[in-house]
């Protein structure tokens, strides 16, 4: 069943609230708050450029101390060892490079 006064009763509600009146800005707080929004974003810019160092330069490490470990682990020398770059790193597999030319592989490319 519908409320007879279902349209009035939400007029009467709507009406007995109260109104925000907005406060006119001037020059002053405008450029105020340009400027903080300006100073918070140099700021959070500042703040993810040192984290993102930060996590790049650990991965970095942790990169060479994974590689040093994989040759201080090796129970007998290896046939072919790679050397190289961060291309070499990238690209060469050993297992594929122990199935060509016969013999074990280490890839220590890093960086």
């Amino acid at each position: 069943m519908k409320n007879p006064q279902g349209s009035r009763h939400g007029e009467k509600l709507f009406s007995s609230l109260a109104e925000e009146k907005l406060k006119r800005s001037n020059p002053k707080e405008i450029a105020f708050n340009l400027l903080g929004a300006l100073v918070m974003l140099i700021l959070l810019n500042v703040l993810a450029n040192g984290f993102l160092d930060y996590l790049i330069s650990r991965q970095g490490y942790f990169l060479a101390s994974y590689k040093w470990n994989l040759l201080t682990d090796l129970k007998q020398p290896a046939d072919w060892l790679v050397l190289g770059d961060s291309s070499c790193n990238q690209g060469v597999v050993p297992e594929i490079l122990s199935q060509e030319l016969g013999g074990t592989a280490l890839n220590l490319c890093i960086f």
